[in-house]
């Protein structure tokens, strides 16, 4: 068996799944990838609202 060393890559494996463990145990609005997830999708929003906007100001024009 290999040596146990505190920059093993199983000790690094740990700290990972115990990471992933803490987030899922905690409620939605405090997971940090669901909080990141959760603006991008509002900053989308914005923006699809704002194209949306500007569409309706300049109709297509299509020549033939």
């Amino acid at each position: 068996m290999a040596v146990g060393k505190k920059n093993s890559g199983k000790f690094q494996q740990d700290a990972v799944v115990g990471r992933f463990a803490a987030d899922a145990r905690k409620p939605q609005e405090l997971n940090a990838i669901v909080k990141a997830a959760m603006a991008q999708a509002e900053r989308n929003r914005i923006y699809r609202e704002a194209q949306e906007a500007k569409a309706k100001l300049n109709p297509p024009r299509f020549v033939r």
